[in-house]
């Protein structure tokens, strides 16, 4: 989506002023939740003017080329968020100036663009009818690097006993393991009713799981997002998620999983169509300088350009009000997830 063609309610003079000024809601940044809301609030027939800072759409969840990956490495917030930025030697100059020239040809995701087959997000998509506006790809394998190797991850019995790296013992304890999970799908607390306070990987000792197939389990099937020594999941989630992956294993593929076909930023861009079409207002490339309240009350922003707007409700990526802490100002804050969580 451009600010040029997503309706004549878009804005693209980043130093104009809003021919309107008073909103049911105003929305700060177009990440996934922010443009899902625009989406649902603008549907059910309410006035939403949605702002981001950035010329882009998505926020966390969007696709850029390698100039604007370029420009967000000199950004402020890109270098205090993002810890493995490598700054680019004189060496390296030429092989980098040489890419620049072809930075369109790169479309690089700054968050996971995977869906669950059976995820909410896909029914949300459904749902909704932005799912007419992406295309999708159905992932044909998935890999777990294991060792200093990428092992496929088997989706079904053929290719769990087809899988030579698996000796004939984690193969018979693995499918014992996903047997269980797939036939308490519907109740899976049947599943771990007899260990509910000990975390996911312990669980999986009690089924005599190996080092490997833990790894496997827990990363590429379970799709946990952090370090499962250090912050183990409990085995509530750990079984939901296997259970929400065993669901959506065959659907469109023999995977579980979805992608977006030209980046993640596909998802955000549809909900931000949505909202257009049922009135919403968008303007990129213009943030906020501060938020307004009167009598304790939120009601509005002023924007980077010194205009009022005034909304009752200003909901908000975190990054937008972190230096302004308004108790009164109703907000949206989240820990952004990644799409694969839905």
């Amino acid at each position: 989506v451009s600010t040029q063609s997503t309706g004549r309610r878009n804005h693209n003079r980043m130093e104009e002023e809003l021919p309107e000024t008073e909103f049911d809601a105003i929305i700060l940044g177009t990440g996934m939740v922010e443009t899902i809301l625009a989406g649902a609030i603008a549907r059910s027939g309410k006035s939403v003017l949605h702002l981001d800072h950035r010329r882009y759409y998505g926020g966390c969840h969007a696709t850029v080329d390698l100039s604007q990956l370029a420009e967000m490495a000199c950004e402020d917030d890109a270098r205090s968020s993002l810890s493995n930025w490598t700054v680019v030697t004189d060496d390296d100059k030429e092989a980098v100036d040489a890419l620049m020239t072809k930075s369109s040809r790169f479309q690089l995701d700054l968050a996971s663009g995977v869906l669950f087959s059976r995820g909410p997000m896909v029914d949300a998509l459904v749902q909704s009818g932005t799912s007419k506006y992406s295309e999708f790809v159905k992932v044909d394998s998935t890999m777990v690097h294991v060792k200093g190797q990428l092992r496929q991850v088997p989706c079904s019995k053929n290719e769990v006993f087809a899988d030579k790296s698996l000796s004939l013992l984690d193969k018979r304890t693995l499918m014992r393991f996903l047997q269980l999970c797939y036939q308490h799908m519907d109740a899976p607390a049947e599943v771990y009713k007899d260990h509910p306070e000990c975390s996911f990987v312990e669980f999986l000792d009690t089924h005599k799981i190996s080092p490997e197939l833990k790894d496997v389990i827990c990363y590429a099937i379970a799709c946990a997002n952090c370090n499962q020594t250090e912050s183990p999941m409990s085995v509530q989630q750990g079984v939901a998620s296997v259970t929400n992956y065993l669901k959506s294993v065959g659907r469109f593929g023999s995977t579980a999983f979805l992608s977006t076909k030209y980046g993640v930023s596909e998802l955000p861009q549809g909900f931000t169509r949505l909202a257009a079409i049922f009135g919403g207002m968008y303007v990129l490339g213009r943030g906020i300088q501060h938020v307004t309240e009167e009598n304790g009350r939120c009601t509005g922003v002023v924007c980077s350009v010194g205009q009022q707007l005034n909304a009752p409700v200003v909901i908000s990526e975190p990054g937008y009000l972190r230096q302004f802490h308004r108790e009164a100002c109703t907000c949206l804050l989240y820990t952004s997830p990644s799409p694969r969580d839905s």
